[in-house]
């Protein structure tokens, strides 16, 4: 007894036609449905990461604006230097706001002397008076004037720094030229500037 034909839902039998279609539509579809859950998916790790970047940065504006207090705290402990009791005092509840803060994120900028400038970290508010010391080349921090701090890495506040200059002193091989030069020239000034002695000559 042989099978009877396949259908397509009517009385016609199932054409190679047919089955190429339905292939063809099936796989569209399956690919359609990776696709979209594909896009879920990348959906949401998208939101997580979002999530997790606001949960981090959320406190950003509070600890700027608690940057002044740790400031202020560093003002206050040079000003009770000499005071022992009062020194030691300021420095735990600095010591306290500092460990709040890290907890937060919040790192200070460590910018010692002779550190290369970097401006993406440093403001450069001036140079240091007087010619290089330490052998740092012009250019590089000279010292820090306020500090700076990052923020789960990125620059919360940049460093105040002072650069080195370029200023070199006079060479002590040309200081005595340079004086006796500068003592002619006076001798010569007052040679022309004075008439009466040139109408004397």
């Amino acid at each position: 007894m042989n099978p009877e034909p396949a259908t397509n839902g009517g009385s016609e039998p199932v054409t190679p036609d047919d089955l190429t279609r339905c292939r063809a539509e099936r796989d569209e579809y399956l690919d359609g449905w990776k696709r979209a859950k594909a896009d879920l998916v990348n959906h949401k790790r998208e939101e997580a990461e979002r999530l997790e970047r606001f949960a981090k940065f959320s406190t950003e504006d509070l600890v700027r604006d608690l940057l002044s207090v740790v400031d202020s705290f560093d003002l206050g402990v040079q000003a009770v230097k000499d005071d022992a009791g009062a020194l030691q005092g300021m420095v735990l509840v600095r010591s306290q706001l500092e460990s709040v803060l890290a907890r937060r994120g919040l790192e200070r900028l460590t910018v010692p002397p002779g550190t290369p400038f970097d401006p993406a970290r440093h403001e450069a508010v001036g140079e240091a008076a007087g010619p290089p010391t330490g052998g740092d080349p012009p250019g590089t921090v000279a010292e820090e004037v306020s500090a700076g701090f990052l923020f789960h890495g990125n620059v919360l506040r940049p460093a105040r720094v002072m650069l080195v200059g370029d200023r070199q002193p006079a060479s002590p091989e040309l200081q005595p030229s340079l004086d006796s030069t500068s003592r002619r020239g006076g001798r010569g000034e007052q040679t022309t500037d004075d008439p009466q002695r040139t109408a004397d000559n």
